[in-house]
């Protein structure tokens, strides 16, 4: 009887590591490496970050501050204007001084895009004049 139990729980073992391999293969954990090019542009995207697809072909491409993004159609593409902060697992941050540490409750759209602030008085100063800011991001 012992040595039933035990095989049962060997072969219970077996069968979980083979489930489990089988989904990493099918669905690919997902990071900012894999569809985010950032210092290197030759490095191909591979998954759209809005859809979890893969991206075909060379996709649609997007520059948010200084992170080029790749999605699989326009139509994630508008969805990650709509809160980026949702898809850059590395994180945004602030336009105007360049902080990390940017507070999700402070934010403006311009253009149909949404960034994020640390402080009002960093939003304010973007609101004033965001082409101003946006220039230094376009070089």
């Amino acid at each position: 009887m012992k040595s039933f139990s035990l095989l049962a729980i060997l072969i219970t073992i077996c069968l979980l590591n083979i489930s489990n391999a089988a989904f990493s293969k099918g669905n690919p954990v997902l990071s900012d490496s894999n569809f985010i090019e950032q210092s290197d542009p030759s490095v191909a995207a591979e998954y759209c970050p809005v859809s979890g697809e893969k991206i075909e072909g060379s996709g649609v491409a997007f520059t948010y501050l200084d992170t080029k993004v790749k999605f699989c159609c326009e139509g994630c593409e508008k969805s990650f204007k709509k809160n980026p902060a949702k898809y850059l697992k590395s994180g945004v941050i602030d336009p105007v001084c360049g902080m990390s540490e940017t507070n999700s409750d402070i934010t403006s759209v311009n253009d149909g895009v949404k960034y994020y602030f640390c402080s009002e008085s960093c939003k304010k100063k973007f609101e004033k004049d965001p082409s101003k800011v946006l220039e230094k991001y376009n070089n």
